[in-house]
């Protein structure tokens, strides 16, 4: 299958994550603000796209690209470390990910922080960086 062009992604109407799709549970005296936390943070990525692993093994991953469904995680995973700490990428395509999370809430104090649980950035949050030149020059 070909990659997929973030036009076609972003036509696409992908759903965003969530708490619930990233597999967070919530409960308790401060389920409310813990959810609405989460949601807010998670909002710029898109829901995890899994499929099931060839064997049942979590070695062999079960999380695609959603740009050219290469598998991200697992001992064959084609995720990469980027410069900025905790950011990456899919190996095959290029598609923009992140891996280490340090949420914070709306005080901007640390709420959470997930290590190494990939997401991919939803497509509506990115853009080309030709339409910022092209919206400077207008």
């Amino acid at each position: 299958m070909g990659k997929k062009s973030l036009e076609e992604l972003q036509k696409a109407n992908l759903p965003k994550a969530t708490a619930e799709s990233v597999g967070i549970e919530i409960s308790g005296k401060d389920e409310q603000i813990g959810r609405r936390i989460f949601d807010n943070y998670f909002s710029i990525f898109v829901c995890p796209k899994s499929t099931d692993s060839e064997n049942g093994s979590e070695l062999l991953g079960s999380q695609k690209c959603i740009a050219c469904d290469s598998r991200l995680d697992g001992m064959l995973g084609m995720f990469q470390w980027e410069l900025a700490h905790g950011e990456g990428s899919c190996c095959e395509c290029g598609y923009l990910s992140r891996a280490i999370h340090k949420i914070q809430d709306e005080k901007g104090e640390d709420f959470a922080s997930l290590g190494f649980t990939i997401l991919q950035y939803h497509p509506d949050e990115l853009h080309r960086k030709e339409e910022e030149s092209d919206a400077d020059s207008v």
